[in-house]
């Protein structure tokens, strides 16, 4: 079983078995060295990209014909994109949902 816990910094980690950890990181702003924190500890970190059209972040990735923003978040450090768009997330990453699907877990 995971769980999903809302993570603003490292410490909020006390206590959690990590290994059953998706720290979910907000909706808003990106947070790379929070998720390089968090990866560092043993945790996969959440981020989501949805929401109103008006603030969400898949809308602006696709305001210009290219998501390819999406890409640097995986890069950055984000495991879990929360998305209203899954085929453009797709379209972008698809070689590591292809092999996502192959994990054990």
């Amino acid at each position: 079983m995971m769980i999903s816990a809302g993570m603003k910094e490292i410490s909020g980690l006390e206590g959690l078995y990590r290994p059953q950890i998706l720290g979910w990181t907000g909706a808003r702003e990106p947070n790379p060295a929070l998720w390089a924190a968090m990866k560092a500890a043993g945790v996969e970190a959440q981020f989501g990209t949805l929401g109103p059209v008006s603030r969400s972040l898949d809308a602006a990735y696709a305001a210009d014909g290219d998501v390819s923003e999406y890409r640097r978040l995986f890069e950055q450090g984000v495991t879990v994109i929360s998305t209203d768009t899954p085929l453009a997330v797709k379209s972008v990453l698809g070689a590591e949902v292809a092999a996502a699907a192959a994990c054990p877990r």
